[in-house]
C-alpha cells in the first residue's frame, strides 16, 4: 500500500487479470473499503469467480452487475460499502 493514501474507489478492467489484483489488494482492500468496478467479461468464469472473490474480500458490500455494451461485454462488477 502507498504510505498516507486511501483509496475510496478502485476500477480495475486489465484484460483477465483482475483477480490477481483483487488477490494482490488484499490488504488495502481490508483497511480502506474502497468501493470496487470490477469488470467480469473477459473470461467466461469471471461471471461467478470474480463476484465470489468480491464477497469474500468485501462481506459488509452490496454487490451490483451492469452491462455497459452490448452481447455480455463490458459487463461490471461493482461493490458499493453499506458503512
Amino acid at each position: 500500500m502507498l504510505v498516507g493514501v486511501r483509496p475510496t474507489y478502485i476500477k480495475l478492467d486489465i484484460e483477465g487479470f483482475e483477480a490477481e489484483a483483487l488477490r494482490g489488494a488484499q490488504k488495502t482492500i481490508a483497511l480502506c473499503k474502497p468501493s470496487l468496478a470490477v469488470c467480469i467479461y473477459h473470461k467466461p468464469e469471471d461471471l461467478w469467480t470474480l463476484p465470489e472473490l468480491v464477497m469474500d474480500l468485501c462481506p459488509e458490500s452490496d454487490l451490483y452487475m451492469r452491462q455497459h455494451g452490448h452481447n455480455g461485454f463490458d459487463t461490471v462488477l461493482y461493490a458499493i460499502n453499506r458503512i
